[in-house]
């Protein structure tokens, strides 16, 4: 037999049991907490735009050939600005007006809120800035959502603030989970080891 530096021997059986016993219960809590993870990941609702954050497109890239936003602003003063958002709702494409927002300049940036359960992220296809005059509107800019972030336009660039409920909580369960199997793993190596 085999002594560890005085203490219960390595071959002992009681150590063998304790550690098989201990192993099946890290599988067991690694299996469980995967399930946890996968059920909150699929029963988790759908993310939904929360919000539309307008910016100014970074210059180096504008194409507005000269007409800057600045520019285009000080022309009038001031623009009436909303937004078109269109998304998909089963077989047809419905559309969702922002409130219209007066933007002397944009600064940081101008946010158009977007009222709970209305757009679903995954469904929204397109976003259309306009300016409301009071014959016509004219449309500033249009990019297809279609298409990965970031999203920019001729003139504008948006981002596009979204819920993820309980998406954070799948990432905890999926980590702990790993960890579990992790352990269940290392002691059934040193089980077979001795």
């Amino acid at each position: 037999m085999n002594n560890h530096s005085g203490d219960e021997p390595i071959d002992n059986p009681e150590n063998t049991r304790q550690l098989s016993s201990l192993t099946r219960v890290f599988y067991l809590i690694g299996i469980l907490l995967g399930a946890g993870a996968l059920a909150t990941w699929l029963s988790a609702p759908p993310p939904m735009v929360t919000s539309i954050l307008l910016k100014e497109k970074p210059a180096v890239t504008s194409s507005l050939t000269g007409l800057q936003l600045g520019e285009r602003l000080a022309e009038g003063g001031s623009s009436d600005l909303y937004l078109i958002l269109e998304y998909a709702d089963g077989d047809r494409t419905e559309t969702h007006r922002t409130e219209v927002i007066e933007v002397a300049t944009l600064g940081n940036g101008v946010l158009f809120d977007i009222p709970d359960n209305v757009v679903e992220l995954a469904a929204l296809q397109r976003i259309t800035v306009y300016d409301e005059d009071f014959f016509s509107d004219d449309i500033y800019d249009s990019i297809d959502v279609n298409l990965s972030a970031p999203y920019i336009g001729s003139v504008y660039q948006f981002e596009i603030q979204h819920t993820g409920p309980y998406r954070n909580m799948a990432l905890a369960l999926s980590i702990s989970a790993v960890a579990a199997l992790t352990l269940a793993i290392v002691f059934s190596l040193r089980q077979r080891a001795r």
